[in-house]
């Protein structure tokens, strides 16, 4: 089974989003919307993500199933803002990575 690696490079005025296999290839980037998890209480970020991740996968020619074989490492501005944490869509999300 592949294993994928995806990082997101999130910034206040784009959002980075780049895919590589086990040998940390890549194999697609992308680059779409603001992502500063401060913003319009973070849905630009999720949405810069979200979508992001989909067009990553389909750039690389790879089915979005395999993000079940996908590891994530986030890099986001605002993220270490302890409002960050309050953002309900996000905050389960961003409570377990900072508790790793």
């Amino acid at each position: 089974m592949p294993r994928y690696y995806l990082g997101v490079d999130g910034g206040g005025t784009n959002c980075r989003v780049r895919l590589a296999d086990e040998n940390l290839k890549t194999l697609a980037e992308v680059k779409n919307g603001r992502s500063n998890l401060q913003i319009d209480d973070g849905e630009p970020a999720y949405k810069a993500i979200s979508d992001g991740t989909r067009d990553v996968f389909k750039a690389a020619g790879i089915d979005f199933s395999e993000t079940a074989n996908t590891y994530a490492c986030f890099g986001m501005a605002g993220g270490r803002m302890d409002s960050a944490r309050r953002i309900p869509r996000l905050a389960p999300a961003l409570c377990r990575c900072q508790s790793l």
